[in-house]
């Protein structure tokens, strides 16, 4: 690379780092060593994780205190588990909720702090799944020429769409966000705040797997992001793996000789004032908001149509490291996890099939990876998305309560058609199944 970038990796996990011998590394095969032999100066954010820390008390110089700014302040811990200058810097942040919203909302400005920490400017920050998606837009309101964050950019890298961090319009003010933010060109979608939107409208660049867009739409998504996806097309990277060097040059390059890019965070208007008092009155007209939280242990199953289901959960006691959910489908004895790293509070789309029994259960995983059935919906059955096998329905006249055979017994004047013609009854016409009801009804 013709400039050595300094990138900051913010990662809502943990699989990219772990702990042998005194030692946090990187995975085997991971893409971090290969980078910093490239010369691409790397520091890594992460969440708490005590497996990470060593045996021994850690020097009270790498930990550092932060007061984080929403609507509230918040004292976050940022402590570094590497030693000296060594390359990549991992740093571990310790926030005091497990609210996703709220969460990841306080992980993204943990990441700015510990950029002001380094005192070194970013070139980039490479933002992984929906819970950074809030970081351009907090950046974007906050930088204000500041020298670490002058020429800043951003790179947005999602692997799934079934994830996307939708809360009520209400989170707004725990955010400590202006409601002008809140609009179709902004981090609104389907009239709720959504993180994942966020990143991909105010991003500089979004990583997408090959292949990636088409099996999320067929498998387990939630609402169609096509939309979205389409007016960002022009910076959107496809990649050919996650552990792709050449990706990683490449994009960082691309980034590093880009022009500086300004987004429009509030509607187009000429007036300002007149655009926000109108977004909290289409707010206001919603009625009351229902909560994002019950404090009760709940977990709802709902189908919405023959191929796509809802669940939403709450899981009250928030001492697991990890939530996933399980699908069951009864009729094929098969289970399938969903989504693994989901919180003790959320709502998830999927796809199911037709004419199915389902199930899904919420896992909790406890440090030494076992896990445990927490919650358990009730035995959903999805619609048929065709007409029944029964042939004998029987069908009632109301106005003399006889009960007489459906159209297609074998005294129906239409049966001689299905027998000659090889018609079958599921291709008749309206008009035909009225036609026949009658001459039925009128034979009784």
């Amino acid at each position: 690379m013709q400039k050595s970038p300094h990138v900051i990796w913010v990662c809502p996990n943990n699989n990219f780092f772990f702990r042998s011998k005194g030692e946090v590394k990187c995975r085997p095969g991971s893409v971090i060593p290969k980078l910093v032999n490239e010369g691409v100066k790397i520091n890594a954010l992460i969440p708490f994780d005590p497996l990470l820390l060593p045996k021994t008390k850690l020097s009270s110089t790498r930990l550092t205190r932060h007061t984080l700014t929403l609507s509230e302040k918040y004292s976050v811990g940022i402590t570094k588990l590497t030693r000296g200058s060594l390359l990549p810097g991992v740093y571990m942040v310790s926030i005091p909720t497990r609210d996703p919203a709220l969460w990841s909302a306080l992980f993204c400005k943990a990441a700015m702090a510990l950029a002001q920490q380094l005192k070194r400017p970013v070139d980039i920050f490479h933002l992984f799944d929906w819970q950074t998606g809030l970081f351009p837009l907090f950046l974007g309101l906050e930088k204000n020429g500041s020298r670490i964050f002058k020429n800043s950019k951003t790179f947005f890298y999602v692997e799934s769409m079934q994830e996307y961090g939708s809360y009520s319009p209400t989170v707004l003010k725990q955010l400590g966000l202006p409601v002008g933010v809140f609009h179709p060109e902004g981090i609104e979608f389907y009239g709720r705040v959504n993180y994942l939107k966020s990143g991909l409208m105010f991003s500089d660049r979004v990583g997408w797997l090959n292949g990636k867009r088409q099996r999320s739409k067929s498998r387990f998504s939630g609402p169609s992001f096509d939309g979205v996806l389409n007016k960002q097309t022009e910076k959107i990277k496809k990649w050919a793996s996650p552990r792709s060097l050449n990706s990683h040059i490449e994009v960082y390059e691309e980034l590093m000789n880009a022009p500086m890019q300004e987004y429009v965070f509030f509607p187009p208007s000429q007036n300002h004032k007149s655009a926000i008092d109108e977004t909290r009155k289409i707010i206001e007209t919603w009625g009351p908001v229902p909560p994002d939280r019950l404090h009760v242990n709940t977990l709802s199953f709902l189908i919405q149509s023959p191929t796509k289901a809802y669940v939403f959960w709450e899981w009250v006691k928030d001492y697991y490291m990890d939530y996933g959910l399980r699908l069951i489908d009864c009729l094929s004895k098969r289970s399938v996890i969903l989504s693994r790293g989901v919180g003790p509070v959320g709502e998830y789309w999927i796809t199911v099939e037709p004419d199915h029994e389902y199930i899904v259960e919420l896992i909790g995983y406890l440090s030494d990876f076992n896990s445990h059935p927490l919650l358990r919906s009730r035995l959903v059955r999805t619609p048929r998305i065709f007409p029944s096998a029964n042939r004998n329905a029987i069908f009632i006249d109301t106005r003399n309560q006889k009960q007489f055979r459906g159209p297609i017994h074998q005294d129906s004047m239409l049966t001689s058609k299905i027998r000659s013609g090889g018609t079958s009854a599921f291709e008749w016409s309206e008009a035909e199944w009225l036609s026949s009801l009658r001459e039925t009804v009128s034979s009784r």
